[in-house]
């Protein structure tokens, strides 16, 4: 990667249209939509020339909040960017039409911690109305725009559920739930059915202040130890984060995706490439000096942010495959910067069309 040279910078591996070039990946297939099968040709080794040929002008954005109970003033602080998000959108005037979602990262903990029940909100798309003014009292389970019937209202309707509240399970598995909301709830008959179209720009964009603890292996619910600190001890338990590229490049081609994660990671960073981020010392994860939980990677007007190592690495994939990432800190005063990053990386997708 480049090194980033503003705050919130979106990054590419070729700025403009990604050529094809042939396949030299092993299709590995891994089951990446949930549905407990192995899929195929969803593999991460960049194959532009595969999956449907682009829809002009579309975009669907998926937004996976943590919904943890520390997350009330992060929430706030991505509702306040949410709106200058669209806004950006509209304003490149390369967009066509727009599908936005929200959904959490609460899958549940196979009811092993207290207050995880059942799947949580299973990838499911949430319409919770913050009931602000401005605001619907209800919304469908995802917002839509179109050049052919705007609405210059979207982008304080998105803002209006962009905040789904702090109720759900400490165990945060936001790259799960990204997977689940994609894949196999957005299949016919699924809670998101019709909400991903086929050929439209994919972007998931991450909202969390700890590291993604997606599962792999469910024996990690019953392992000893804080549970602060249980995925820092047993990593080769979580889900693969190449897993999680290839769900990614299941439902978009990799020229056609982009990924942000704003998370924990120290704001002065966030201009570095990506070896100079995971090697930072605070980017580490030490345990503190109570040996319950980790050291903080950066403290913000909203609380502390955890080493988001996985959100990185991640972001790293996808870029290195071709797409677009950006990255944000927790951390901030405010989350426009790296929303805004993710809009320019969509209309350079646009624009290249």
């Amino acid at each position: 990667m480049v090194p980033r040279a503003v705050l919130l910078a979106w990054v590419c591996s070729a700025c403009g249209k990604v050529e094809a070039e042939p396949s030299s990946d092993a299709d590995s297939d891994v089951d990446t939509d949930g549905d407990s099968d192995a899929d195929t040709d969803s593999d991460t080794g960049g194959d532009t020339d595969t999956g449907p040929p682009p829809l002009p002008g579309a975009v669907d954005v998926l937004f996976v909040v943590d919904t943890g109970n520390a997350m009330g003033e992060e929430q706030g602080l991505l509702t306040e960017a949410a709106g200058a998000f669209v806004d950006a959108l509209l304003a490149s005037g390369q967009l066509g039409s727009l599908h936005i979602g929200v959904t959490s990262g609460d899958l549940g903990a196979a009811d092993a911690v207290s207050g995880c029940v059942g799947p949580g909100d299973d990838g499911a798309l949430l319409h919770v109305a913050s009931g602000a003014s401005g605001c619907n009292p209800d919304y469908p389970r995802w917002l839509d725009w179109s050049a052919d019937a705007p609405d210059a209202s979207i982008g304080t309707h998105v803002s209006c559920v962009t905040s789904p509240g702090t109720a759900g399970c400490g165990w945060e598995q936001p790259f799960a739930a990204a997977g689940k909301a994609i894949g196999v709830q957005s299949e016919p008959g699924g809670a998101n059915g019709g909400f991903l179209r086929p050929g439209a720009v994919l972007a998931v964009v991450f909202i969390d202040d700890e590291d993604d603890c997606s599962v792999g292996d469910p024996q990690i619910y019953e392992e000893m130890g804080a549970l602060n600190l249980r995925c820092h001890e047993y990593p080769a338990m979580l889900l693969a984060v190449a897993d999680t590229a290839s769900s990614l490049h299941a439902r978009a081609r990799p020229d056609r995706l982009v990924v942000g994660a704003v998370t924990g990671i120290p704001p002065d960073l966030l201009s570095a490439d990506w070896d100079a981020i995971l090697a930072d010392t605070r980017m580490q994860e030490r345990v503190d000096v109570y040996g319950a939980s980790l050291e903080h990677a950066c403290d913000g007007p909203s609380g502390p942010g955890y080493p988001g190592r996985r959100f990185v690495e991640l972001a790293r994939a996808v870029e290195e495959a071709g797409g677009f990432a950006a990255l944000g800190s927790t951390c901030a005063a405010s989350y426009a910067p790296a929303l805004g990053a993710v809009a320019d990386g969509i209309a350079a997708i646009l624009a290249a069309e």
